[in-house]
């Protein structure tokens, strides 16, 4: 699932959510992701930086980080940032959610965000069939 986040957060631009660091990978600070994106390699190229969304409690609350490098292991989306040398360290970052910057370029003709579907209806015979309050990146696919 794609999300916004309010704009007066971000200094006026949308964020968009691209993934979740599931658990630390290894001992050099790789983390493993689970994706909420359609396009990895242009969202964590090297020198992407990310919002995170931590509880305030986290000493990441409030900070960001930024991409070292990008690939898969074994089948498994892997991001190193810069600063998270260790296992250790990687360990601090689990669970935290991953926000980005939306490109102004990204508007594809016929192609929509999750968050631009939300609070539409579907009408099928002039009958509303469905409502979406919300959609989840596991019942619609990676967006």
């Amino acid at each position: 699932m794609t999300d916004v986040v309010s704009t007066d957060r971000n200094q006026g631009k949308n964020q968009l959510r691209v993934g979740r660091l599931v658990k630390a990978h290894g001992l050099k600070g790789a983390l493993k992701l689970e994706l909420y994106t359609d396009n990895p390699e242009r969202r964590f190229t090297p020198g992407a930086e990310f919002t995170l969304q931590v509880p305030e409690a986290s000493p990441w609350h409030g900070k960001t980080v930024v991409v070292r490098e990008y690939r898969v292991m074994n089948g498994n989306p892997v991001v190193f940032f810069k600063d998270v040398d260790d296992r250790e360290g990687a360990e601090t970052l689990v669970r935290a959610i991953l926000w980005i910057d939306q490109d102004n370029d990204e508007v594809e003709d016929n192609a929509w965000f999750d968050h631009q579907l939300t609070g539409l209806d579907v009408v099928r015979d002039g009958v509303v069939a469905v409502s979406y309050t919300h959609l989840r990146a596991h019942e619609t696919g990676r967006n």
